[in-house]
């Protein structure tokens, strides 16, 4: 929901996670996402334009003399920073407390944090960590926060595998953001790749018909730009060459799929993208393996996306999750079939949303607060307008008998979670082609 709120304000959100942090630390993951859900939904409230970036840093080097970290410790910086309306400097201090407000002005206008600040810090003191902010009135805000974990047992297996033939690739990055082109560039680095950065797609345009072919074995390119979209962008480079490209995008790409499709040779993820995702993408496009050593059904990831891509334009999914990192997948993977998608956080937005304009299928939680999947289907189902629409139940719980159970509720099908990009693609089709 989070994502949507910055996708309806035009803000940017990019993300930095250092390379020297831990795969996998033992801690409360609740709390974690509480506390910045809370301050990105605050940075959101209070930026009308710019960006929110978050960063995670390794700070256990720092950490008090007096609060040394344990042996088996290991403690996180995070900060998250906004180009907001800013904090008067004497306002600071109190930010944190309960009921506190910077202004009254700025409460009447925008809303007031209510006890969102408050409670963050309660949670932050929960997991050894202190929370503080940096500001200045007019420019925006920095919150930060400290948290501590105990270093996990698991063996770190599943580190960056780059294979000897993709060492050393050359990489042409595009991206209006100076943030994103810090951080793309960081990420390239970490692959072992070479690259040159652009703010201008036309400048690398202009770069990339002077060298010689063979120069760049990648491009990287953001999707709205001013200017020259990266659409065009690559449409352009689609004169000379059939580079593989990587579309970034801040919100969904639902323009002409055909046009996508006859552009070739392309991936494009959802920003913030996590250096994981990116390289998959990548090894994806040249066919090499991915960060766990699995070697990519290429051939059959693309027969499903060709079925997928030439469904009408018409078609419509919606969407009812109350998990944001559900929400992200199954919106990265929807994205890839050019279908559209519309996303709600629980039941009875669903059911409000069916009334009020056509889908051609609905994903639906079965496990979300308020109305569930199950009573949100039932009552779907009383209305003999909807009784052709497929619902298909998405749960975490692959128990015996939970099959059934969505079923007789109403519900058409079935999709165990964690969500594999090939089970989805089969259930669409299924349904959508009929």
């Amino acid at each position: 929901m989070v994502i949507h709120k910055i996708e309806d304000q035009g803000l940017e959100l990019n993300m930095l996670i250092n390379n020297d942090i831990p795969k996998y630390v033992v801690g409360d993951p609740g709390r974690l996402r509480q506390v910045i859900i809370n301050l990105v939904g605050n940075a959101i409230k209070f930026t009308k334009e710019g960006e929110i970036n978050i960063k995670v840093q390794n700070s256990s080097s720092s950490a008090p003399p007096n609060n040394p970290l344990r042996e088996n410790e290991i403690e996180l910086l995070f900060s998250i920073e906004d180009t907001g309306i800013g904090i008067p400097e004497e306002k600071q201090e109190s930010i944190f407390n309960s009921f506190s407000q910077a202004d009254s002005t700025i409460t009447r206008k925008f809303g007031g944090t209510g006890l969102g600040l408050s409670i963050s810090k309660n949670l932050v003191h929960m997991m050894k960590g202190e929370v503080w902010v940096k500001s200045r009135l007019g420019e925006g805000s920095t919150f930060y926060f400290t948290a501590r974990f105990l270093k996990s047992d698991i063996k770190e297996d599943e580190a960056l595998r780059i294979p000897a033939k993709i060492h050393g690739l050359h990489v042409l990055v595009v991206d209006d953001n100076k943030t994103n082109r810090i951080i793309l560039f960081e990420m390239v680095k970490s692959f072992g790749f070479t690259s040159e950065v652009f703010e201008l797609p036309a400048d690398a345009l202009a770069v990339f018909n002077a060298a010689k072919e063979g120069t760049y074995d990648l491009i990287i390119s953001d999707y709205q730009m001013p200017g020259m979209c990266g659409f065009d962008f690559i449409s352009a480079i689609r004169e000379k060459s059939q580079i593989p490209a990587v579309f970034l995008t801040s919100v969904g790409i639902w323009g002409d799929r055909k046009s996508l499709k006859k552009l070739g040779n392309i991936e494009y993820l959802t920003k913030p993208v996590k250096q994981s995702i990116l390289f998959n993408s990548i090894a994806n496009l040249i066919g090499f393996t991915d960060l766990t050593g699995k070697v990519h059904k290429k051939e059959i990831l693309n027969t499903n996306l060709e079925r997928l891509q030439s469904l009408p334009d018409t078609t419509k999914i919606l969407l009812a999750e109350d998990n944001i990192i559900n929400q992200r997948v199954a919106a990265a993977l929807i994205m890839k079939t050019g279908i559209r998608l519309e996303v709600v956080g629980d039941g009875l937005k669903a059911v409000k949303a069916l009334k009020s304009k056509p889908y051609s299928l609905v994903l639906m939680d079965v496990q979300m607060p308020g109305m569930d999947g199950l009573m949100a289907t039932k009552e779907i189902r009383q209305n003999p307008k909807f009784d052709n629409i497929p619902i298909v139940a998405m749960t975490a719980n692959a128990m015996k008998g939970d099959r059934e159970i969505c079923l007789a509720a109403g519900m058409n099908d079935y999709i165990s979670k964690p969500i594999k990009w090939d089970i989805l693609f089969a259930i669409l089709e299924k349904w959508l082609l009929k």
